[in-house]
């Protein structure tokens, strides 16, 4: 079972499952996302954010946070500097940058996964998409 990181940030901002923003979304601190966010969802800079995307959660740009659990769909790259945990149906269309990762079988990426903040083309791997369970090409 795909359990949620004791060690995230306490949520201050909740994106509710009717909920839809046009635009980016900056922020600090903990983040959960039940509904979309049609634009980036990004940390501040200088800041430490945890994000949380439910299942039904749904981000059509980049995200970016120091540390992240994502269980919906995310359609842009994601960059995770810290612990990244993706549940079981969780579906990533573009690239992925993270420092640590935890992938549930049934998780999806289309596109690249990119280890630690200076990977790179030698450590990228392509995954194939139509998989259910990532298998590295």
């Amino acid at each position: 079972m795909w359990k949620r990181d004791k060690a995230a940030a306490a949520v201050e901002t909740l994106i509710g499952p009717s909920v839809t923003i046009h635009g980016d979304v900056d922020f600090t601190g903990g983040v959960h996302l039940q509904g979309r966010v049609l634009g980036n969802l990004r940390m501040q800079a200088g800041g430490s954010a945890a994000l949380e995307i439910v299942d039904g959660g749904v981000v059509e740009g980049e995200v970016r946070a120091q540390q992240a659990s994502i269980n919906g769909q995310v359609r842009g790259d994601v960059h995770v500097g810290g612990h990244l945990v993706l549940g079981p149906k969780a579906a990533i269309e573009g690239n992925v940058h993270y420092g640590s990762i935890e992938m549930a079988s049934g998780a999806r990426i289309s596109g690249k996964m990119l280890s630690g903040a200076a990977a790179g083309p030698s450590s990228a791997q392509s995954l194939d998409s139509s998989s259910s369970t990532p298998g590295l090409q």
